[in-house]
């Protein structure tokens, strides 16, 4: 097994699987901390959403240029 072999491919994966489950982590941290401020329901969704339509937005753009 050399370079690239099935193990590093599952590394890569597992990897990538941790790296999102701690993204969920902080979301659902960041989110308890907001509305336990006092951050409306509704409009923390909205920011969440404008927020995201600002960072994915370019990133799609040239992904499917």
């Amino acid at each position: 097994m050399g370079q690239g072999g099935p193990s590093s491919e599952k590394m890569k994966l597992l990897i990538a699987l941790l790296i999102l489950q701690l993204c969920f982590a902080g979301f659902h941290i960041v989110s308890r901390v907001a509305l336990n401020i006092g951050v409306s329901k509704i409009v923390y969704p909205v920011y969440r959403n404008i927020i995201a339509l600002l960072l994915l937005g370019p990133f799609a753009y040239f992904m499917e240029k």
